[in-house]
């Protein structure tokens, strides 16, 4: 399969799921640069950021959707996963680093998925999540 035809199934995976968010010309940036700049305003997506076109790519092709989705995230990427989870009515487990802003678990928790507030670095929150997948 070849990239257009990968991003062709992705889309059709989760084009319902998400907004189409607009491609502006940004003027001012063009005449800085030189060059013709475009910005993709993802800040228009549910959940205000892009980060919810990969959680809904790969909840959309998980086979058990009774399963729990656990995830590590600096904040947006929790966002976005706890967003998609819950538009399958799946529980979410979101690891987050111990210096996300509040507001930032609120939105999530805000969304039904559970908050871990745990370390200060990628890898605290990895071996956090690595608990959690151990068979017990």
């Amino acid at each position: 399969m070849d990239y257009k035809q990968a991003v062709e199934e992705v889309y059709g995976r989760i084009g319902k799921y998400i907004r189409k968010t607009p491609v502006l010309e940004s003027t001012y940036y063009s005449e800085k640069t030189g060059a013709t700049v475009f910005f993709k305003c993802e800040n228009l997506q549910y959940v205000n950021c892009f980060k919810v076109r990969g959680a809904f790519s790969k909840i959309t092709d998980m086979p058990d959707k009774t399963k729990t989705v656990i995830a590590a995230s600096g904040g947006n990427h929790g966002l976005g996963v706890a967003y998609a989870a819950r538009a399958f009515g799946m529980k979410a487990v979101i690891v987050v680093l111990d210096f996300v802003p509040q507001y930032r678990i609120d939105m999530i928790k805000a969304l039904g998925a559970e908050v871990v507030v745990y370390g200060k670095t990628m890898d605290d929150l990895n071996a956090k999540v690595a608990e959690y997948t151990k068979d017990p």
